[in-house]
Order: C-alpha cells, then structure tokens, then sequence
C-alpha cells in the first residue's frame, strides 16, 4: 500500500480564497468606521498592545481572537464596530538588548570575533533566554531547533543569540539601535495580523515611545493633569530596585520575579556583650556590634532564649551610618546599602567576614527579652538567600525553635562540635508569652508533644505544627506579658514593632519577597528611592475609585470583591525611571515615564489618532492637518473634557475639533477591554457549562433510580410509558447551610498559612474546636473531604462561599432543553428558600451551591 505525501490541493484553495477575500477587504477599507453624527449603536474592543520586541505568538492569537470573534458578531447585529491595535515599545525589554549588541561590537570589532568560552553561569543562561524570549524572526517551521529559548542556552553573547535567529552580521548591527526594533517588527506584526484576518480599523495604529511625537504628547498631557490634581508625588519610597540600571525595576523590566513585592521586616538589634569577642572582632571591641535579625514577629521578642545562625554561612561586618556595627550576610548588606542605612547609597564596606562558627557562643542582650542575655547558636535550616542569615529563637510559639533548641539539650556531641558550654543552652526554657485557646500558654512545646515531634530533622511533622500554631497565634493568640498585656497579636503587633524602632533597639528593613532579575541580569534590592510616584494610598483618590466602581457592572460579585480588595492594598506606584525607552516627565526630563504608567488610558488615543496622523510612527500628517507642536494641553482638554473651549491657536481648525471630540465621544467607553491572562469571564463560562452538565448528569440518574422503584413497585404488563415520570421539581441553594460556610471559612483560612491542606488529622482537631459543629460532626470530614476534592480538580474558586455565575439563571436558560431530555410534561425550577408551605417536608441537607436537587413525580 502506498504511503505517498497527502495532497495539499484542498488546503491551497482555502488559503487562495483567504487570501483573495483579505485582499478585497482591505481594498473595501471594510473595517474602517468613523462617528456619526448622529445617535447609533457601537462596538469598540482593545486588547493590550504587544510589546515591539519580537514577533506575535500563538499566545497572542489565542486571546486576540476573543475580541476578534466578538467584534464579528456586533457587526452582524448592525452596530458600528471598532477593533483598533497599537505596538508597545516603551520600557525596557529592548534597550538591554541593543545596549548589548553595542557594547559586543565596541569589544569585539564588527563582524564580532568572540573567544570560545562556553556558558556556564546559570544566571547568564537565564538572562539571554528571557532577552529572545519572544524574538522569532524567521521560518523556523523545518527546524529541529525552532525556539528562541531552546537556542538561547548555548549562547554567551546576545549577537550569538542573534545569528542563532536567522540575522545576518549586517542585518544584527542595525539592532543596535533601540528604535530599529521598533521599526522592524511593528511592521512584520501588522503583516501577521492581517493574514489571520482581523477585523482591525488600521488608520488608528500607532507605537508608544517618544519617537511617535503626538502619543508622546498626550502622555506629557496626561501626567500634567495628574500633578495638577496633586495626585503625583516625590520622594522616597520602598521599590524593588536594579543597582545595575541604577533605576527601579517594575513588573514590565524584570525577567524573573513579576509580581513580587517589597517585604517588610522588623530587624531586631541584638548587641554583642563583649566578655569574649572572635578574634576577627577584636578591633571593634569598644563599637556598638549587632547581631541583627529580620523577623515577622515583633511581637514575640519577649520570648526570645538565644538566637540562631548557620555554622557554614559567611557573615560581614559593617559600619552603618549611625555608627552601629551590624552582623548579617553580604546578600542583607547589600539590601541595606540602598536603605539609608549606610554613609553612602548603594556601598557598605566589609570590616571583617566570619563564619557562622566563629559567630557561635557569642553573648547577647536582646530587645524586650525577658531574659538578661541570650547566645547564637547554631541552626542548620537558616537559608542565606532570605532575612539576613541571623534568626530569633522563641521556642514557647516556634515549633522549629523549640524542636533545635531540644536537640541542643538532648545532644552533647552536637554541643561539643561547636564549642558550646552547657550554660549557653540547659538553663534556657521556653518562656510563656501570649495565650492561645485551646493550645494554652506554650503553644509550640504542646503541639511538639502532641505530634510526637524528635528532633528538628521532622520536617513534615513540624510544618504541620507551624500551622496549627502560627495561625491560631496570630488571630486568636493574646499576650500575658510586657506593656500590652490582655491584648490581641493581631491588634498590637504593629505597635510593638513601633515602641522599639522608637527605643532604638530595632529598625525597618525589606528585601524583595521572591528573587528577582532585571532584564538586564542584575538581582534586584529593595532601596529607598528618591521618586516620582502615583500616590494610590490617597484615601480620597480611594475613595473616587469606589464611587466609580458602584457605577461598573461587573457581572459578578466575585469580580466587584477583587476591585475593592485591590483599591483596599493599593498605596504608591513608582512612575518614572532613568534608563529605558519611553516619554519623559514634563517637568523632570532626568525621568522617563515607567511604562505601565503611559499605558493606562491610551484606549482614548485611538478614538483620534488617525485624524493626527497617518502612520503608525506617527511621522505622516492625518486628515486634520494638526501638527505636533500645536497639541498643547488645552488641545487634549478640548478633545477629552466636555465643557472646555476650543485652544486659541487651533480657532481655525474648530469643525475638524469637533469630529474628533465626537469620535471620543462615540466610541468611548470600551465595550470589550481584552486582558492576556485570568479571563474572568471565560472562566466563569467553563464553570458554568461544566456546573451544567455535572447536574443533568445527575438529574438523569437520578429519574433512572425513580423509574425502577416505580416500575418494581407496578404489575409486569404495565407499559414503560407508565412508569415515565411527568413533572420535575428543581431546588437549587442560594447558600451553604451554615455549618458548612464555617468549614469553608477555617479551610480557607488555613490553606492561606501554606498554600496548602494541612494533614485531615490537623483539619479535624481544629474543626472539634467549633461549638457550631458539633452536632454535625459525622458530616464535617466527608465534607472536608469533598472540599479538598473540588480544590485539587477546579481550583481555589471552591472555597468561595458563592459561585462565580448565577446558578438558578444557568437552569432556566436551559429549561427547555431541560424538559426535552428528560422527556417532561412540566419542570419548575425554584430556591429551596421560595419552597411553599406544602412541600417543606422535603429533605434538603444535600442541596448546596452547584448541587441542585430534582424531585420526580
């Protein structure tokens, strides 16, 4: 049999009658829509632009289709429809990247000649396949080594990388220049665009950046507007930041760690008791020397009973600009240089550098410690990338605490190895500091007992007894010691930490929650940065946003809770930076504006750019005959705000004004505005279907269970079409019963501690607790059980107390489809809470969100 290639015949002519009817389209001008005059239906979709530093991918295409789909459909119901597209360039993404195809030609000559050594930092790697990550120039369809990222590893200069791509020398050198980018991809994007058909109004196209003069100057625009309102502020603030683009690093410019935030600590002064000093130390006998440890707690410093650092960790010693002199890893000194805690931003210099074993036996006095002194000791679990390599010891609230300082007790051999007299550790016992129900004054060592915890090489054990004690500290743990005794933590923990900063025996420290890479390289820090910023924290700005959200329909509740937690955390928003691409501050031209921060309103600039010009560079004059130096603020004033006057310079050009005031008028506000990821909607229709299709699978099995007690139950001769029940009674739950909403509340909150399921036997024990359930207690773990099921199969959305799409309207839209399969003569679908008087004797325990209940007769 022959196995000869398939014909492309078929494929071929659907490709020609593709091509053929996108041809006659563009011709046609088909999808170019202008305002009328007059009052008219409309449809205006936006997806957020691409950005300029590679060709479109398939991701791309998957989410862009969503607005392509739907933008069809209003066109077949008439309205008029706009589906506008512009090209992302400000930022960073491009400008590493030609800086370093200069920096290699400046190096190794042109065409380069680079030496052979391979890769073999991790970093590297990981820095030039983020810097292609989306770089894919050519037809690589036939290659065994298509992907950028696949190639990228082998590679140690980012004109390698290049080459690997399909460029030649000649074509690569151009890169060098960060706009060249701009101009070779946003060209190549359009043509992509356009062969997959999309419905796209091309006249009101356009890239970001300053090199398109009219969107540079209605991004001055906007930022004038808000300085105005008093809404941007200067000063210094907390932000991840790059010490090798000497600039802050926003979500848009790191190449790991989106998302990822500055973290918090309270950094605990421990002074160094000089009776014995390292010898190392020995100069700086008459300083002020800290061990400084960053911790979440302040306000479990009153148990402290030593403190603990790595026996292998390197520590160094530096002067800060209080003339302190601190303890801690180069990684925390190098976070702390750019935290003012150093003469000079960014440097710190190292005194002395020790082991963590030269630092152990060393005594301390401990801030708020009800203990005279305490000791470091040593603790093999510290990890040196987080905090500062020095770590308080509470073993009345820590299981790992009381767990090592156990083993040190317990172990003389372990003493011995690292020169521990027995005074350091026998005489210090877990002190009792707060008081948590049902785990009593020592919750640590109870939990520990309870678990039967050895040694602090339980690690499973112990991270379930973090769990139970950790939360239960936090919300309902209530201090018996110190000036704010009979309080809970969670009430005065902040002014803990308040009283010894103020007492000099702690200071603020942060560091970034997660590592995080800039897109050039660099690990980023946490600095004091002096900046312009966004003041979001500004309760009346709030408080504007939340009275615009009552006026927003969000479909879902869900979505609305989402907004208004967002506004709730909410507080500054770095908005300029040095280095990068993009429009420079107005009135700071040192600054370029961050580029999340150009990219907010820019929907409005599509409603009239083509009137300004006619390419996407925005160096071709549009139908209004406007020029770049005439759009002054009081031109976008009279475009955007309603009852501003025509611009005196521009009184000649007032009826070409007014059509483009009436175009953003028309197609504003937008109707679909398209994110790349968590598509709320789209998940909430995948729910919904899924919900649908579980309950009919139900409902039929169920009618099957009805149909064979009712037929056994009749005489043998009696026909099947007796036995078909006629009516249907759908109940559907608007709420869980009550004591199921406390189990979905205790699993959510403990799931938050580890972002996981604790142990059932855990679950179980602190559920018991609950005077609520204890007549439900048969039915808590199945429950339970169930819960955790839904989790691990549709995600975290099953802890949530109601679904994300109304359930009772899912059934009735399909009421009749509902009727027909099941082959009823009548269905009725109801809340169990509506049920009249005559049917309440109908059992509804089982019926709960997403689990209707139907009744046949």
């Amino acid at each position: 049999m022959e196995t000869g290639k398939k014909s492309n015949t078929k494929l071929n002519t659907f490709l020609a009658i593709e091509k053929e009817m996108q041809t006659e389209w563009e011709k046609s001008h088909i999808f170019e829509e202008d305002a009328p005059s007059e009052k008219a239906e409309k449809y205006m979709s936006t997806f957020p632009f691409p950005y300029m530093n590679g060709r479109l991918h398939l991701g791309h295409t998957f989410t862009l289709a969503k607005c392509d789909f739907a933008v069809g459909y209003q066109r077949l119901l008439g309205k008029k429809c706009i589906f506008p597209f512009a090209f992302h360039c400000t930022g960073m993404p491009i400008k590493p990247c030609a800086d370093k195809l200069k920096r290699e030609m400046e190096e190794f000559g042109f065409p380069p000649k680079f030496d052979s050594t391979p890769v073999d930092d991790k970093q590297s790697v990981e820095e030039l396949q983020q810097a292609t990550k989306e770089i894919e120039i050519k037809d690589k369809s036939r290659s065994t080594k298509s992907k950028a990222v696949a190639k990228s590893g082998n590679f140690k200069y980012q004109w390698q990388i290049m080459q690997s791509l399909g460029l030649s020398d000649e074509e690569i050198k151009q890169f060098a220049n960060p706009l060249y980018w701009i101009e070779y991809f946003s060209p190549n994007c359009i043509n992509d665009l356009k062969s997959m058909g999309l419905k796209t109004d091309w006249r009101r196209s356009f890239v970001t950046t300053e090199d398109n003069a009219y969107f540079d100057s209605f991004v001055r625009w906007q930022f004038n507007k808000l300085r105005e309102k008093s809404k941007i502020k200067f000063g210094k603030r907390y932000t991840i930041y790059s010490p090798k683009d000497g600039q802050p690093c926003m979500d848009h410019d790191r190449s790991s760690g989106e998302n990822v935030a500055p973290q918090e600590y309270t950094l605990i002064k421990m002074k160094v008791i000089q009776d014995v000093l390292p010898e190392k130390l020995h100069k700086f006998q008459d300083k002020p020397i800290y061990l400084v440890a960053a911790t979440l707690r302040p306000e479990t410093m009153y148990g402290q009973t030593n403190c603990w650092v790595h026996p292998d960790i390197k520590y160094v010693l530096f002067e800060t600009i209080n003339n302190e002199y601190f303890i801690c890893t180069r990684r925390a000194a190098r976070n702390m240089s750019y935290q003012n805690f150093t003469s000079k931003n960014g440097e710190y210099q190292v005194l002395a550098e020790l082991s963590g074993e030269e630092i152990i036996g060393l005594k301390l006095k401990a801030p708020l410690c009800l203990n005279e002194f305490v000791y470091a000791l040593p603790m093999m679990t510290i990890k040196e990338d987080k905090g500062t390599g020095v770590v308080t010891s509470v073993p009345s609230d820590s299981p790992d605490d009381y767990a090592a300082l156990n083993d040190l007790k317990k172990k003389k051999a372990l003493r011995e190895k690292y020169h521990i007299s027995d005074e350091m550790v026998l005489p210090f016992e877990p002190i009792p500091i707060m008081h948590i129900e049902g785990l009593g004054n020592l919750a640590a060592p109870k939990v520990c007992e309870e678990l039967k915890i050895q040694s602090q090489n339980d690690t499973l054990k112990l991270q379930e007894a973090k769990e139970r004690v950790y939360l239960k500290g936090f919300y309902e743990g209530v201090l018996i010691v110190g000036a704010y005794a009979d309080k809970k933590v969670q009430k005065v923990k902040k002014k803990i930490q308040e009283h010894m900063i103020k007492a000099n025996e702690a200071t603020i420290y942060q560091e970034p929650e997660k590592k995080v890479v800039s897109r050039s390289g660099d690990e980023c820090v946490v600095a004091l940065c002096d900046q312009w910023y966004l003041d979001y924290g500004n309760e009346e700005w709030k408080n504007q946003a939340r009275q615009a959200l009552k006026n927003i329909e969000t479909y879902h509740e869900e979505t609305r809770n989402n907004f208004e937690a967002t506004l709730d955390w909410l507080e500054g928003h770095a908005c300029s930076r040095s280095y990068g691409l993009g429009t420079k501050l107005p009135w700071d031209k040192a600054y370029l504006i961050e580029s999340l921060s150009d990219s907010t309103i820019y929907p409005a600039y599509y409603t009239i750019c083509n009137y300004l010009h006619s390419d996407i560079y925005g160096t071709q004059p549009g139908i209004s005959g406007i020029k770049v130096e005439e759009t002054s603020d009081e031109f976008w004033d009279y475009l955007f705000f309603q009852n501003k006057p025509v611009p005196s310079h521009l009184e000649c050009k007032r009826d070409v004004l007014a059509k483009m005031r009436n175009e953003f008028q028309f197609w504003y506000p937008v109707d679909l505005p398209l994110w790349p990821t968590a598509a709320h909607v789209d998940e909430t229709l995948l729910e919904s279907s899924a919900f649908f299709m579980d309950a009919l699978h139900d409902f039929r099995n169920r009618q099957k269970t009805f149909l064979m007690a009712k037929a056994k139950s009749k005489d043998k001769s009696v026909s099947a079409e007796y036995t078909q029940a006629s009516k249907g009674s759908i109940y559907v739950a608007k709420n869980y019963p009550r004591w199921q909403q406390i189990v979905l509340d205790t699993l959510k909150s403990m799931y938050s501690v580890g972002n996981c399921f604790p142990e059932n036997k855990t679950i179980s024990v602190e559920l018991s607790n609950k005077e609520e359930l204890k007549k439900f207690q048969k039915k808590v773990m199945p429950f339970v059980a169930y819960v955790k099921e839904q989790v691990q199969k549709k995600g975290l959305n099953c802890l949530n107390q109601t679904l994300d799409f109304d359930e009772l309207e899912v059934l009735k839209t399909n009421a009749k489809y509902l009727q027909s399969t099941l082959r009823l003569n009548e269905l009725t679908i109801q809340y169990t809470s509506d049920v009249q008087a005559d049917k309440a004797s109908l059992n509804f325990d089982d019926v709960t969100p997403a689990k209707p209940l139907i009744f046949y007769e």
